[in-house]
């Protein structure tokens, strides 16, 4: 798979030169042709923070935070789906399959940064 530049922020975490790294500034975008996506794993998910819940019957994974509860779940076809909020059902059915997708999402609703704990 091919990231564009426009897909990355500064923080956004991605396979470069045969390892993991972290982007850190803005003339880093400039090679974004090099960089590759890591896939998203439970692995990745237990890095950033997030925890099985109580009532695991599915697989969800939570992240709590200042606004709410953060969830995700395994998909059939690989990435994991996600909801937001109190409610304990995942209502988004856009599969994210890779680290740097679920750092802008997180981001986008949060307005907090998802790093690496």
């Amino acid at each position: 798979m091919r990231l564009e530049a426009k897909e990355l922020r500064i923080g956004n975490c991605v396979y470069y030169d045969g390892r993991n790294c972290t982007i850190q500034e803005p003339t880093d975008l400039i090679d974004a042709d090099e960089f590759k996506p890591i896939p998203l794993t439970e692995e990745w998910l237990l890095k950033f923070g997030f925890k099985s819940r109580e009532d695991n019957e599915y697989g969800y994974l939570r992240l709590e935070n200042r606004v709410g509860d953060f969830y995700v779940r395994p998909s059939y076809d690989g990435g994991y789906y996600w909801g937001f909020g109190w409610s304990n059902e995942i209502n988004n059915q856009r599969n994210i399959k890779c680290v740097h997708q679920l750092q802008n999402l997180y981001f986008a609703l949060t307005n907090e940064e998802l790093m690496i704990k």
